[in-house]
């Protein structure tokens, strides 16, 4: 049998039984507590423009909500809520004719196919080092680990850091092997994709400064050079992601100004000044 044909094979039949256990995973876990605020923040960044801070960038949340747009889902304006933490928490998956159930399922379906698409590069790492063996092992793996299977089937923000984090090492080292620019960019790609995720992707940087120098020890000046780019390109992706909420000053007329009023009074700036 041709090794494509194999591995085919491999990857349908995996992505059959993780798909089984993610969606009764997703069917049969409850609401965790932060998960509301991360769908309801997206879902008012793609229809109206605007996001309340959660404390991690943005991405994470555009990626639960974007099923949300196919789905008859009830949100009032932005101005109406005083406290959208709470809001999302307590109320909004019960507001109007909201059903809790609906909203939880296809706002945590996109990170099931998210992982499965990190799975394949496991497989496809492994398969470049060892073999196809070791790789349909090392998948076998991925797809039964208890805790891959829990952060596949919620809509939080630890798989696709962690995921795009891996997949960024895995350019870098195709880079490194074979020098060629696609790698640099597709590795500045992912880059950006898992620090618009979450802020705790910058600690990788560490990382490739050592797989960079194991693998290629070369002059400071390529080295600085291949770090500037893809550093910009990350920027640039990242800035991208967050367009419709950037503004050259603080925009006052944000619906959610509001809700921080009381941290932007004439007397606290007097006392900072």
């Amino acid at each position: 049998m041709r090794t494509k044909i194999k591995i085919a094979i491999i990857i349908t039949v995996a992505f059959l039984i993780f798909s089984a256990i993610g969606v009764y995973n997703i069917l049969h876990t409850s609401t965790l507590v932060n998960e509301p605020i991360y769908v309801l923040a997206g879902y008012y960044y793609l229809t109206e423009g605007e996001v309340f801070h959660t404390g991690h960038p943005i991405l994470t949340h555009i990626i639960a909500a974007a099923p949300l747009l196919f789905v008859d889902v009830n949100v009032p304006k932005p101005n109406e809520i005083s406290h959208p933490f709470e809001f999302a928490r307590n109320e909004w998956m019960y507001y109007g004719e909201n059903d809790l159930n609906t909203i939880l399922f296809w706002s945590r379906v996109p990170f099931l196919f998210l992982s499965f698409f990190f799975a394949y590069y496991v497989f496809r790492w492994v398969r470049e080092l060892y073999g196809l063996v070791p790789a349909a092992l090392a998948l076998a793996l991925y797809i039964f680990n208890p805790d891959i299977i829990w952060t596949s089937t919620v809509a939080m923000t630890d798989l696709s850091v962690a995921g795009f984090m891996f997949v960024s090492c895995y350019y870098l080292w195709k880079y490194l092997k074979t020098d060629k620019k696609w790698h640099l960019f597709l590795w500045g790609v992912f880059f950006g994709l898992a620090i618009s995720s979450k802020s705790t992707a910058l600690f990788v940087i560490p990382i490739y400064f050592a797989i960079y120098i194991v693998y290629k020890r070369i002059s400071v000046k390529m080295f600085v050079r291949d770090f500037l780019i893809i550093g910009c390109i990350a920027i640039i992706l990242f800035s991208l992601i967050n367009i419709r909420d950037i503004n050259p000053i603080y925009d006052a007329n944000n619906p959610f100004y509001e809700q921080s009023s009381e941290f932007r009074t004439d007397e606290r700036l007097q006392k900072l000044t």
